[in-house]
């Protein structure tokens, strides 16, 4: 990433990349292991941030459904593993990070 900026965008060098997203929560690591790429990923970035009262999060992981209920679907492990996070209570919402350069 900096081998790019600095050779093709010079003038953002010293710019502070930043990424507001569900992905970058940090209760992620414990739902996913090691070898999954949305933690490659959170491991790319510096938490800023975490807000817990976000609920768009759940447009992305589980697309046209709002409501946190046994009915959720689990086609994926991320949707099981967030299911299960979700039914015991335990609270989800958005982080913000700058890249670690």
């Amino acid at each position: 990433m900096e081998n790019f900026r600095t050779r093709y965008y010079p003038e953002w060098e010293t710019v502070k990349l930043i990424c507001d997203t569900w992905m970058l929560m940090p209760e992620r690591k414990e739902m996913l292991g090691k070898e999954s790429n949305i933690i490659a990923f959170q491991n790319l970035f510096e938490i800023d941030t975490v807000d817990y009262e976000a609920t768009w999060y759940m447009g992305w992981i589980f697309p046209g459904i709002e409501k946190v209920d046994a009915r959720l679907p689990e086609r994926t492990t991320l949707q099981r593993k967030m299911k299960k996070y979700l039914l015991d209570g335990k609270k989800f919402g958005i982080a913000k990070g700058h890249i670690n350069m």
